[in-house]
Formats: structure tokens, sequence, C-alpha cells
């Protein structure tokens, strides 16, 4: 019989030792009389610190520690069990007098000389971060699903407007140069800066669909700002915070996806804008720029409160909660950074002198020019084919290349573009994207193979900014250059003067 019992011992005391699980066994006291190599591991006692001890004072809070005293001296002199045999999560605290959270499952053991009782403690703490990390995980992919299905409406929406805008551009442009009477040339200004405001509205809300960076060219970083400004005015106004604008006289251009930097623009004022909603008295957001060691520096700075310091890390993380009004998608100020850094310069965040938050903007400057309006007109007279679906776009787009001193021929079906291109020559072929008889990639592909002098002189014209990083594929260096919708005079002389005539 002793024997018996010795071999119980050893196999308790061997499953006690090796346990996965954190076990500590008290008496009908409350006192510990066993604490496993596990228990010692999650709460940071030795046994010999432990046994001996009231459990409640070892890893009880000290909020719960009469609730705990109450309950296990009930149990034990009526025998009404509201723990025992069951699992539940609670808080335990470690030796430090940290806490974290354990599954607990009680159990009781009667013995011929005593009561025993065994708490089995799991650490939870793992457990719950990887379940928080998988919930971030499924909420920043719901964000990008909901992006991916925003781009693709605004790719559609764009579709549907670029085109009458493109011909209200092009028309007005047209009648503003052609006007004699002085109030319907007043008239033909208001509409064609109108339609140049919806131009530009429209290209930046394009721009937040895009995954990369388009081709880029030199561009004004005062134009920037200015479409930036113009595209968050209505939330400043409406808010009255006033905006203060500063940009160094001579500053040369930057090099750059225009869109995508006035983009991100446009989230660092938004930014901005957001916290300074919930403050009172003068608000206001500064925007300037000037150049420094090669690269134009732009900042956005408010009058605010500073960013919590809690923040500051995780400032341009994605989907990170640093919008005070809770309205923000958590990317904008992700999306910004990513930008600047696309571009070959970067975004910081610095606490500002007297209160507010101040973002720097650092993006290389242009190495050089291209004079588009030289490169186009010296190359004299050019015969043009023109080929769009919409016969009224297509009709615009040729009104503006003959006021640049072409010739033009449009045509509203691809495969008779095919056979014209058999008849007769042409210097250049501008071809829309979305055509329902053949897309204009899979056209212009067919007429570099018939015509193979018309490589490096095809245009695509789109509104499709999610496709622009694809339409050039399978064309190696001869790949068109785009036309994005809706087009002004300036933007049609800039492409073509890219065009390459061979010398």
């Amino acid at each position: 019989m002793s024997q018996t019992n010795s071999a119980d011992g050893r196999l308790a005391a061997a499953l006690l030792l090796s346990a996965l699980d954190a076990i500590i066994v008290m008496n009908e006291n409350g006192l510990v009389v066993e604490f496993n190599p596990m228990a010692e591991q999650v709460f940071g006692y030795t046994r010999e610190q432990a046994v001996g001890q009231p459990l409640s004072e070892l890893i009880v809070p000290p909020a719960l520690r009469e609730r705990h005293r109450a309950g296990y001296r009930r149990y034990v002199e009526t025998g009404v069990a509201t723990l025992i045999g069951k699992r539940i999560e609670i808080e335990a605290m470690r030796a430090d007098g940290s806490t974290i959270p354990v599954e607990m499952t009680m159990t009781e053991a009667v013995l011929p000389t005593e009561r025993l009782f065994a708490a089995h403690l799991r650490d939870l703490t793992d457990h719950r971060q990887a379940a928080a990390e998988a919930a971030a995980q499924r909420e920043r992919m719901q964000g990008l699903e909901k992006l991916s299905a925003l781009g693709t409406l605004l790719s559609g929406v764009s579709h549907e407007l670029n085109n009458p805008l493109s011909i209200i551009l092009a028309q007005s442009t047209l009648l503003l140069e052609k006007a004699r009477d002085p109030d319907i040339k007043r008239r033909a200004e208001r509409i064609h800066a109108a339609s140049e405001r919806c131009s530009r509205i429209l290209r930046s809300f394009m721009a937040m669909a895009r995954q990369k960076p388009r081709a880029r060219e030199p561009v004004s970083i005062a134009d920037v700002i200015r479409d930036s400004l113009e595209l968050t005015a209505y939330g400043r106004r409406s808010a009255g915070i006033d905006t203060q604008v500063s940009v160094a006289d001579g500053l040369g251009p930057v090099e750059c996806d225009r869109d995508l930097i006035g983009q991100a623009l446009s989230h660092l004022l938004v930014f901005a804008q957001g916290r300074l909603i919930a403050t009172g008295g003068a608000r206001t957001i500064s925007v300037s720029a000037v150049g420094r060691d090669g690269f134009v520096m732009v900042e956005v700075a408010d009058n605010g409160p500073d960013v919590p310091d809690a923040i500051v890390p995780r400032l341009f993380d994605p989907f990170a909660p640093t919008d005070p009004s809770g309205a923000g998608t958590g990317i904008g100020l992700h999306l910004a950074r990513d930008a600047a850094v696309s571009h070959g310069g970067r975004l910081i965040h610095e606490h500002r002198d007297g209160g507010g938050a101040l973002f720097r903007m650092f993006l290389p400057m242009a190495e050089a020019q291209v004079d588009a309006v030289a490169a186009s007109n010296g190359t004299g007279q050019r015969t043009i084919l023109i080929v769009d679906d919409e016969r009224d776009v297509g009709n615009s787009l040729a009104e503006l290349l003959e006021a640049l001193g072409h010739a033009t021929e449009v045509i509203d079906n691809p495969n008779e573009a095919l056979r014209r291109l058999a008849e007769r020559r042409y210097d250049a072929v501008i071809s829309d994207y979305r055509m329902p008889v053949m897309d204009g990639r899979t056209f212009l592909g067919k007429v570099v193979v018939a015509e193979p002098s018309l490589r490096g002189r095809c245009i695509l014209a789109t509104g499709d900014v999610l496709g622009a990083e694809r339409m050039a594929d399978g064309f190696g260096d001869d790949s068109p250059l785009l036309l994005p919708k809706p087009f002004s005079l300036a933007d049609v002389r800039s492409v073509f003067g890219r065009l390459d005539w061979g010398g």
C-alpha cells in the first residue's frame, strides 16, 4: 500500500512540475501549499516565496481581494460554488505589481486529512495580443477593400465626367481665344476658369485611387499648393479657419506626379483642419515653400495643440487613430509620406514653436525643364489622326490641335482608322483608351505594327487613372504618352511636344 501511495505521489509531482499551465494549490485557509515551475515563470515568485502565503496577497489585484476572500470563505463553509469547475477570464497580479489577463479553472481535492484547492491558470497576454493583431489586420483589410471599391467607383465616375468636361474645357479655351466682344470674352474666361477648377479637383480625387506615380514632369510647386488648397477649401471656410500661404520667389520646379503630390498636401491640410475644428480662438493653417539643398521644402503648420507624444511614433502608420475628431480614415498621413518617399523625398513631423503640428515635405528639384512649346512649334505642321468613339470629344481635341497649327482627321471607329492608316500617312496618332469596338491600347499596338514609323508618336487619351500603369505594357521603350482627361490646351501642347519626332 505504501508503495502505491509513493508511486502516486511521484506521478502527481511529475505532472505538477511538467504542466504547461501555472498551478497553485491552496488549503482550506487559502494558504499556498504548492507553486509549480510555470507559476514561478508567470507570476515572478519562487516556490519558497509563495508557499505559506495567502493566495489573495500573491496574485489577486488589491481591488478584487475582498471579493475573492468572501467567495472563498463562503464555499469552504457552505459548499455553494460559483467558480469551482468553471473556466473564467480574470486579471491577475505579478510580483512586480503589473497585471495580466489569465484564464483560471478552480478544482477541489478532498483528502482523508484535508481539503485542497488547485487553481489552474493560463497567461492570456500573447493570446489577446494575437487576437488584437488579427482584429487590426481584419480592419486594415476591410479598409483596403473599401479603398479598392472606392477606386473602382471613382474610375468609372471619372470616365463619365472626363469626356463632357474635356469638351467644355476645349470649347471654352477656343472661345476665349477667338472672342472679340469684351462681354463674350469675359464670360468665356469665367467658364474656362470654372472648367479648369473642375478638372483640377477631379484629377486630385483620381490621385487617391492610383497606387503608383505616373510619369513625372517639371511642375511648379506653387500650382500644386494652389490645387490642394482649392480642393480642401470648403472645409476650412465652413469652419472659419484662416489660411496663410507663402511661396519663395524664383523657386524652381519639382519633378513629380502633380496629382499625387497634390493629394499628399491635401491629406496634410485635412489633418490640420481636423485638429483645429475642436479648438477655440483664432485658427490658422500656414503653408509655405522654400528651396533647400536641392530640394523644395513645403511646410504645412497649424496653431492647434501639440500632437500627443503617445501618437507621434504611430503618426504615419496606416489606419492609426490620429484624427482627434475620429472622422478620419487613418491613412491620409501614411499616403502622404509614401508619396513623398516615392518621389525621392521625405515627410517629417515636428512640434511647432508656440504649439501646433508642423509637417515638412522635401521634394527634389527638377534638374531641367522641357520647353514643350518650343518642341512642338519647332516641328512645323503635322497631320494627326484622332480616334475616339465620342466624336464631340475627338472634334474638341482636333480644334485644340488645329489652334496649334496642325491638321487633323477624326475617326470614331478603330477598325476604320486602321484602314485609313493603310491609305495615307499620318505624323502622329491620338486614341481614346476606352472604346467599345477595340480599346486604345490594342489599337495603338496594331498601329505601330502596321506603321513602325509611328513608334514614339502615339498618345493615349484617358481618364482611367487606375489603368494608367498597365496601358503601356508591351510597347517597350516606344510606349505611348498619356494625355489625361479632361485636357486643356496647355496639356495638349505639353504632351505633343514630348513625342519623338526623330530630331
